[in-house]
């Protein structure tokens, strides 16, 4: 009879966890492909002094991991904005930390941070809010790497005398990736994107009380300065990493760099974790910079253990600290108030 009475109740529920599903066999070719190419980096490189290297990076890297967390913290500001501030920022940034680190322990499972990210604030906002919360936010970060890598692609076109076939490639995906931002930013301020979260939700047999909203223009464009502020936290990481080798630190190689590990990362979005692919694109970028192969290489490697340190660190925190169960003690109780409350009106 209550539940008749506050129909709302049965929309917040959250969603049932998700089966995780074994890794397809195009996952584990991706995946080893980008492992032999990283085998083959490393093995043509054989004359390196990989300890002397890291030696000099090892201080360094506590530090990038800072700055990653950083801009997982600005990133975590454009959700925010999203859901108009509905949960709190530090929350929000656990939620990012987290996130990230399931995004890279289980690319196989086909599984990511996304489920747990939604989980985590359907605790506060209900299945409904979170799903069209995070759908927004991805589709928002995607639009920053397609605007953050054409400006950086014609950036580095601009900067070096390259090879005119790889110019016409960069002329050709800065325009490509311009339109496509474009088409994006149409695409989530229009009904259609709602209708395509109001599908996602009754897929997941999720009970809407009304229509899921666009996002507002303006909310989008706050949201966008967000994460292309967060996207501009390569240049600090490669940065320092330049500093740790003792190499100087040009603006130009900075640019160049978040050009082609963003170009790499969007074009091979199908490899895990884009492995041996980022490596192999911070390589060529610091190669046409002038830095040469084995400084890129030790960059490219660098930001990988910083990678997979800050995983650590998100696993590690999820282990000792999961707020998303008192959120969830607190939602129950205040659907049970709403509920009591509205019974005698209805009545």
């Amino acid at each position: 009879m209550i539940l008749d009475l506050a129909p709302e109740i049965i929309e917040v529920r959250p969603a049932a966890g998700r089966v995780v599903r074994k890794p397809s066999w195009w996952q584990r070719g991706m995946m080893l492909a980008g492992a032999v190419g990283l085998g083959f980096l490393l093995r043509s490189m054989s004359h390196t002094k990989w300890t002397t290297i890291f030696v000099h990076l090892g201080p360094v890297l506590p530090l990038t991991a800072a700055v990653a967390v950083g801009w997982m913290t600005v990133y975590a500001r454009g959700l925010w904005v999203i859901i108009d501030g509905a949960v709190g920022w530090g929350r929000l940034i656990y939620n990012k930390i987290v996130g990230e680190a399931y995004n890279v322990a289980m690319p196989l499972g086909d599984v990511g941070g996304d489920p747990f990210r939604i989980a985590d604030i359907a605790a506060e906002l209900g299945t409904a809010t979170a799903v069209r919360g995070i759908v927004l936010d991805r589709l928002v970060y995607a639009t920053s790497g397609f605007l953050f890598s054409a400006a950086s692609a014609t950036g580095t076109v601009w900067a070096f005398a390259l090879d005119s076939r790889i110019v016409h490639l960069l002329v050709a995906y800065t325009v490509v990736a311009t339109v496509a931002a474009v088409g994006l930013f149409a695409f989530v301020t229009h009904s259609a994107s709602a209708r395509l979260i109001g599908r996602l939700l009754r897929l997941a047999k999720v009970q809407l009380p009304q229509v899921p909203s666009p996002l507002p223009a303006a909310t989008f464009m706050r949201a966008l300065g967000w994460n292309l502020l967060g996207r501009a936290g390569v240049w600090a990481e490669v940065a320092l990493l330049l500093w740790g080798l003792g190499q100087p630190v040009r603006f130009d190689a900075l640019v160049a760099t978040g050009a082609l590990s963003s170009i790499a990362g969007i074009l091979f979005t199908f490899i895990p974790n884009g492995l041996g692919v980022n490596e192999g694109a911070v390589v060529f970028a610091l190669t046409i910079a002038g830095y040469g192969e084995g400084i890129g290489l030790a960059v490219g490697l660098a930001r990988r253990v910083r990678q997979l340190l800050l995983t650590a660190l998100g696993l590690v925190l999820h282990a000792l600290w999961r707020p998303m169960r008192a959120g969830r003690t607190q939602l129950k109780e205040h659907r049970r108030a709403a509920a009591i409350s509205s019974a005698p009106a209805a009545l």
